[in-house]
This record gives structure tokens, sequence and C-alpha cells, in this order.
């Protein structure tokens, strides 16, 4: 009896840790219509779906114009959230329970001053900007592919929008984990803002109240 419940007991575990396995195979890729982050050449990422054998698992990649996969998760927004407690201007405002890029609770949230703008990826560019009370939360409603906005849960209830045109305030400045900047204020009263990146650059164009965010390719 107790050969017989070993048996088992060896084929459960060899049963578990072949679903634990196959669960991390994908089985479907379906790349949508959604827009994903700025690219250089003023071109959008994609957004991928990939869905997991004998797994609830979904990964949500961006694709970016040289068919490089970029892990949403893990090298968008768990970057980024991480990186949050580096920039002076935000560390203050981030919920007491905030630890190594994710908080516990909304119960000690401090009023959060600024929305926050991912102007592009690989490099990674955040613009935050001041924001009054009556706009706290209006950028981190509806779809997440549909308004592009990326929910954080580092500063909870607030996200990374991607999608909508930046407002042109002042105090506003820009961050990035990847470029090692924790705050570059934009000059205030200019109608153009440039930020050069490796091969490119980051163009804010105004246009009324907002920006206009170009990436250009710039050849040596």
């Amino acid at each position: 009896m107790d050969r017989v419940r070993s048996i088992l007991w060896v084929l459960f575990l060899v049963g578990g840790i072949s679903s634990v396995i196959l669960g991390w195979i994908p089985i479907s890729t379906e790349q949508t219509s959604w827009d994903g982050p700025l690219l250089e050449n003023n071109q959008s990422a994609r957004v991928e779906i990939v869905k997991f054998l004998l797994s609830s698992r979904v990964e949500i990649d961006y694709l970016d114009n040289r068919g490089k996969k970029i892990d949403t998760e893990n090298r968008v927004k768990r970057v980024l959230d991480v990186y949050l407690q580096k920039v002076p201007k935000i560390a203050p405002f981030l919920p007491r329970s905030y630890r190594d890029g994710v908080s516990s609770s909304t119960g000690d949230k401090e009023a959060f001053p600024f929305q926050m703008y991912l102007l592009t990826i690989s490099p990674l560019v955040v613009l935050a900007v001041p924001r009054p009370r009556a706009e706290y939360g209006a950028y981190c409603s509806g779809g997440i592919f549909s308004t592009g906005i990326i929910p954080s849960a580092g500063m909870l209830l607030d996200c990374y929008a991607y999608l909508a045109k930046p407002k042109i305030r002042p105090g506003s400045f820009w961050f990035s984990p990847d470029l090692g900047i924790t705050g570059q204020f934009l000059p205030e009263g200019k109608s153009n803002y440039s930020i050069n990146l490796k091969g490119s650059r980051l163009d804010l164009i105004a246009n009324g109240d907002v920006w206009s965010v170009q990436r250009h390719i710039v050849t040596p």
C-alpha cells in the first residue's frame, strides 16, 4: 500500500510540474489593431496578445518596428513603477505602502498631483504634468488599449497614458529609467522642446494647449 501511495504521489507531482511547464507554452498570438506607444520614425508599436497552453495566463507585448517584442508588464510597467522612487518630485507622493514598484493599499495614498504621459518606448521616456484635483483619474478610465493607458501598481488608481496628448503646463518635467534621468524640467514659454535619443530625437511641439509629440530618426 505504501508503494502504491508513493507511486501516486510521484505521478501527482509530475503531473503538477508538467501542468506548470505546459502553462508557459504559447499557443496563440494575436496582433491587434490597437496603437501602442510611440516609436522612432513616428510609428506606433502594435499591441500583441499571447495566450498559453493549460493556463489562464495572458501576456501583453508591444511589437516595435523591428519586430522586437517588449513585455508590457516587466519591461514597461514594472521598470517605470520601480523607478518612481528615484524621481525626487514624485517620490513624496507615493503611497506609504509603496515598496519596490508595488503599493498594497489605496488607504494611505497621498493626492497624486501629476498626470504621467509615456512619450515613447525604447527608450522609456515619461512626461509628468501637474494637474488640479478635479483631473485626478481623468485619464485612467475606459479601455486600457482603446484609450492607451498602462495602470500603475506603484501609484495606484493612476496610470501612464500614451495616446492622450500631454497638456502644456508650468512645472512639467520628464524622466527616463533607460537614460538614467530623474527629472528635467521643460522650459516655460517655449513652443517646442527636444530630447536627444540614440539615433533619434523626440520633439514636443506646441499645438494650442497640448503638446504634439514626434520622434524623428537622426542620421549622423
